[in-house]
């Protein structure tokens, strides 16, 4: 098991680094991302963010090691009141259940069909940003 502690960005005591996400969330994290590689962590206020932006850690989390991690008390509560316990917010056997369910959405055709939906929003949202 890796006990290396996960790096980022060390905060205020309290605000952590609210100052610097607040304005340019993006910004922000695109620059730890070029600090800190593929997995780093955060603290907001009182919220620690781990951000995954690595296909093997990824892979490794949701596939290979899924059994290990559990979502956080914190997660659950705000996941659960927004959109009931569903794959986000669910563990172990009931994780897999909803897995399953969902799997077909993501198969490898109906994602190159989601492709071009994706790009027709993404353009009407950039030129309605202008």
């Amino acid at each position: 098991m890796n006990t290396k502690p996960i790096p980022g960005p060390k905060g205020h005591w309290l605000l952590g680094r609210l100052r610097e996400f607040q304005p340019d969330k993006l910004g922000f994290l695109q620059g730890c991302w070029r600090t800190y590689g593929g997995i780093f962590t955060f603290r907001v206020a009182n919220v620690r963010a781990v951000v995954v932006n690595d296909l093997a850690h990824v892979h490794k989390l949701l596939i290979d090691d899924v059994d290990e991690y559990q979502k956080s008390r914190l997660t659950k509560d705000i996941f659960d009141r927004v959109m009931g316990n569903g794959l986000l917010v669910s563990d172990g056997k009931e994780h897999w259940r909803q897995r399953r369910l969902v799997q077909l959405a993501f198969d490898a055709k109906r994602l190159l069909a989601y492709g071009g939906v994706a790009i027709r929003h993404a353009a009407r949202a950039g030129s309605s940003a202008q």
